[in-house]
């Protein structure tokens, strides 16, 4: 980075001399790194003034700190490349600051031709990998970490763990309200794999969600996973579970429970308790600028969230649903 203080990273690398000082210590002890850094156009993305009070304030060591990794990763890592766990996308803990609860996630897009991560809800593109150093590698990214700089529409859009709930809120506009940025939202949003498993257990169910003439069950099961007014984080959710006994959705009750607890493998996670189902927070706190989303591993909804029942008004309607319903069960 030293050689950076007049190029292309040179914001940066003014940023983690004026701001970073313990994130400098981390860096020059570690064997072998990886730090992403921002090119100076990241920067000009942002608020100069804003930027430094946060720097200046408790959070900016972790903001910092989501440039940096104390393991070697190069663009072509098979752990991005062919990820091994069971959410599907290579993650590693941050060393910096000490105790740091967050990840960086790495992934392809475009039949992997582009690399891209993810700290903290901000999603970022590799513009030139695997630049050599001394103790490690730089990449540099396309925008500063931590910062949300993203809507909840526009996150989910481009994150590749979250695809179906964004086609599924399509749907009859749903998705239109994450645009609004005088709004707070707090959104639960089941990942891909969360979905299959539906098309496992409920396979009828599961077309009758994603072929889009039945915009109303979906809604449904999407405002059960939503919160309206407030961005919170699984901390602030969990005290409010503790206060409460569970936190209010747009829809359903009871409400939700969340709550700490070991998960098979010992480790001490966030878990979402509705009714008799469970779901594993696998990516919490991904901060946007109208909200906050976590990624869980189920989705919480019962089969009778698409069952369609013949009301007084409708009863012409729900005998064209259920008949619907009868052709696909008969054709699977």
């Amino acid at each position: 980075m030293q050689r950076e203080k007049n190029g292309r990273l040179s914001k940066f690398a003014g940023y983690v001399q004026t701001f970073g000082a313990g994130l400098k210590g981390v860096i020059s002890q570690v064997e072998s790194g990886t730090i992403f850094a921002p090119n100076n156009d990241a920067f000009d993305r942002l608020s100069q003034s804003q930027l430094e009070a946060l720097l200046g304030s408790e959070v900016g060591p972790r903001i910092l700190g989501l440039h940096f990794i104390d393991q070697r990763i190069p663009a072509e890592d098979v752990r991005i490349l062919q990820p091994q766990n069971p959410i599907k996308m290579f993650g590693a803990k941050l060393p910096f600051p000490v105790g740091s609860p967050d990840n960086l996630w790495f992934y392809y897009i475009n039949n992997n031709r582009t690399f891209m991560l993810d700290g903290q809800g901000v999603t970022a593109e590799v513009v030139e990998p695997d630049i050599g150093a001394t103790n490690g590698v730089i990449h540099v990214i396309d925008r500063v970490l931590g910062v949300p700089q993203h809507t909840i529409a526009e996150k989910m859009a481009m994150g590749p763990m979250m695809s179906s709930v964004y086609i599924l809120g399509n749907q009859n506009h749903f998705n239109h309200m994450f645009n609004n940025t005088d709004e707070k939202f707090t959104y639960i949003v089941p990942s891909n794999l969360a979905w299959e498993e539906v098309n496992k257990q409920f396979a009828s169910a599961y077309k009758i969600l994603f072929m889009g003439a039945f915009a109303y069950q979906t809604q449904t099961i999407l405002e059960r996973h939503l919160k309206i007014g407030e961005a919170l984080t699984t901390e602030q959710l969990i005290e409010m579970t503790a206060n409460d006994g569970h936190v209010v959705m747009l829809r359903g009750a009871p409400g939700f429970r969340f709550v700490k607890k070991a998960d098979l493998d010992g480790s001490i996670e966030t878990f979402i308790e509705w009714e008799d189902l469970q779901a594993r927070v696998i990516r919490p706190n991904m901060e946007c600028t109208n909200g906050m989303i976590h990624v869980i591993d189920k989705v919480i909804m019962k089969k009778r969230d698409v069952t369609l029942s013949k009301s007084p008004g409708s009863v012409a309607a729900s005998l064209i649903l259920t008949i619907a319903a009868a052709y696909l069960v008969t054709v699977q």
